[in-house]
């Protein structure tokens, strides 16, 4: 056997790894195609970034008190390259920095018999990241991950395929998702109110590799705790009980953990793993610098800045809701506010009001009054979903609009599919932040008379 150093520096006994072969869970399964995609991620992370900066733009240009930071006072579009964790006090120079001092590392988590250590590292990362973002403590949900994300299961996944299929969907608390340490059925009822706006590889040149010290160090202090491959299917791993650990080996890539710190004294990792409090240093683990190909596959996550977006909306009963025809044109209401006008067509009053029915909307909102260039229904607080039969709705992605310039129109786009126009570029990245804030997944029409949005 091969060490960091030449000998060991680490101490072993027994864990609670050891108590049965099936408890010591690991579960990275690293893509086929990942080297293949790197270019390409690199290019959407870049675009991801840039992305958040015009959102920002557009809705600090509106009017005040449309776009409020929920730490307090109005935030800088430069906030998303800055580098929060900078913030905070980290400093690539220091010869120590720890994020579990600073807040912004949960409790340790358990994830045995599950093989989800891809899932605890994606939501490790975003916990760090929220917390140095927004300020504020995040315990987020694994299992949501697990069961949601179709980045993998029990048997083994990938945090970047996790990051990549939830980013126009989010996540939810555990409290609200609690962990089952079993692969279950995606609950979409669930609230996933924590989002994030892009993530990105440490080493964009070779992300497979083990990153630099130097290099882990600066993205560590920029973006908070990195989710990162190592070995750990070894015989010292599973009996760690303190020290570093330096060994060298050669086997491939089988554990997903996260890095929350290092100590030049020590020459090492402060690594946070999802096996309990049980195993190693309540949880921890000192790895020495290139140890156990400790850096492989280093990846940050930018979550998104929490954010106050005012509806601007008025009030009706979906119980009052009715038929009337004016002038020849039908026209849906509740008492004296109209929701939609039909036109000559009583067949498409009649769907306007079943959906207004189905979906107990109760608000209709707007966006830029008095002039204003988009429109949208809530039920209450909430978001319309569970479709209704027969309805005419185009799916969008929300991890993949963006908005293009169409001679002198703007488009809000995901891909080839136009999902609305707008005569201004800020209008149509506000519209965007509150199609986001408000997760919808579809865009529904009743003839031409009655548009609504729904998840």
């Amino acid at each position: 056997r091969k060490f960091v150093g030449g000998k060991p520096t680490f101490v072993v006994g027994h864990t609670s790894a050891l108590a049965s072969p099936e408890w010591r869970s690991r579960g990275l399964i690293i893509s086929p195609d990942a080297v293949a995609k790197v270019p390409e991620q690199n290019r959407k992370t870049a675009r991801d970034l840039a992305r958040e900066i015009k959102v920002t733009g557009a809705l600090q240009s509106r009017a005040p008190g449309a776009f409020r930071s929920l730490r307090g006072g109005a935030t800088p579009a430069s906030t998303v390259t800055d580098g929060p964790g900078n913030r905070w006090g980290c400093k690539p120079d220091l010869t120590a920095f720890d994020w579990r001092a600073k807040g912004a590392v949960s409790k340790v988590k358990d994830q045995n018999p599950c093989g989800s250590c891809w899932a605890h590292a994606a939501i490790a990362a975003l916990e760090g990241s929220h917390f140095i973002t927004n300020g504020a403590a995040l315990v987020g949900s694994e299992q949501q991950m697990l069961d949601c994300s179709k980045a993998g299961s029990c048997n083994g996944g990938f945090y970047q395929e996790a990051w990549d299929k939830l980013q126009g969907y989010g996540t939810a608390d555990a409290a609200t998702y609690p962990y089952t340490k079993v692969d279950g059925q995606c609950l979409w009822s669930k609230p996933t109110p924590y989002h994030w706006a892009a993530w990105g590889w440490v080493n964009e040149t070779d992300p497979y590799a083990m990153s630099s010290v130097e290099t882990i160090k600066a993205q560590l202090c920029r973006r908070g705790p990195l989710a990162t491959a190592m070995v750990a299917g070894t015989s010292a791993f599973d009996s760690y009980r303190g020290g570093v650990l330096n060994e060298i080996t050669d086997a491939q890539l089988d554990h997903a953990v996260t890095i929350v710190g290092w100590d030049d004294a020590k020459k090492a990792w402060l690594v946070k793993n999802s096996w309990g409090e049980g195993w190693g240093e309540k949880g921890y683990v000192w790895i020495a610098y290139g140890a156990n190909k400790i850096g492989s596959w280093t990846a940050w996550v930018q979550a998104r800045q929490a954010v106050a977006l005012d509806d601007d909306c008025n009030t009706f009963s979906p119980d009052t809701v009715q038929l009337t025809q004016r002038d020849g044109r039908w026209k849906v209401v509740s008492g004296e506010h109209v929701i939609a006008d039909t036109g000559a067509s009583k067949p498409d009053a009649e769907q306007t009001a079943a959906v207004v029915r189905h979906y107990k909307m109760s608000k209709q909102c707007y966006l830029g009054r008095p002039n204003w260039n988009f429109e949208y229904f809530l039920a209450g607080a909430k978001t319309p979903r569970d479709p209704l039969a027969n309805e005419t709705c185009l799916k969008f992605n929300l991890g993949g609009l963006d908005v293009d310039k169409d001679g002198s129109k703007w488009q809000l786009k995901d891909g080839i599919k136009r999902v609305k126009t707008f005569d201004k570029e800020d209008d149509a990245w506000a519209a965007y932040a509150y199609l986001r804030r408000h997760a919808f997944t579809h865009r529904c029409n009743v003839g031409e008379g009655f548009v609504y949005w729904r998840r």
